[in-house]
């Protein structure tokens, strides 16, 4: 396949990658107030904690590419130079995205929001990750363990983001914290499902005759 070709086709599915997970960050958790998984929920927390303590608007964006900026400057030797131009790129794709989208409501049940908002969440990273790309963030740390290691801590990153939540929870109400555990659970769980890069499988033979 030609090498430029090629490019644009990483490239074009790494911008639709950013449009669906801007979507389910503006759409689904931000019109909810729900906290999505890794920097976005972080950024989402300091954006809502200026604005209520501080009494100042700090956008989603300034912190969301500021803690990205920094995962790429301690992981960018290892998972690639190319591989960090592609996730860059999806993650000033959802900066923009989500700077211009306008929060607007579906539906109202919190539990439909919760589960679909986490699967188009979830489904929006993986669609960046199957072509050598990320959503940038904790996704940073994940590729980088598992190329050292080779092995997957999708769970122990889920861990991380409800110790998040309590602090979400403490300071906004445990309703909306419970709620965005949901949409991070199926958002997590969409993504360890269909990134199977080193997923293993073995085969057991139990024989007389080895």
């Amino acid at each position: 396949m030609n090498k430029t070709f090629k490019d644009i086709k990483l490239i074009f599915w790494t911008l639709l990658s950013g449009l669906i997970h801007a979507i389910a960050l503006s759409t689904f958790s931000g019109a909810h107030g729900l906290y999505p998984s890794g920097f976005s929920g972080i950024s989402r927390l300091l954006s809502d904690l200026c604005r209520d303590f501080l009494h100042f608007d700090l956008p989603f964006y300034i912190p969301y590419l500021i803690l990205n900026i920094i995962a790429i400057l301690l992981v960018y030797k290892s998972i690639g130079h190319r591989f960090t131009i592609y996730s860059l790129i999806q993650v000033i794709t959802v900066s923009v995205l989500t700077t211009y989208l306008k929060p607007f409501t579906i539906v109202d049940d919190m539990l439909l929001v919760s589960v679909f908002g986490g699967i188009i969440n979830g489904f929006g990273i993986s669609l960046a990750l199957q072509h050598n790309s990320s959503s940038g963030g904790t996704d940073f740390i994940a590729i980088y363990v598992s190329n050292k290691y080779k092995r997957s801590i999708w769970t122990e990153i889920l861990a991380f983001n409800v110790c998040v939540l309590i602090l979400a929870g403490l300071v906004y109400g445990w309703e909306r914290a419970l709620y965005s555990i949901i949409y991070q659970y199926c958002s997590t769980t969409v993504i360890s499902h269909l990134h199977k890069r080193y997923t293993h499988e073995t085969i057991t033979i139990i024989t007389r005759k080895p």
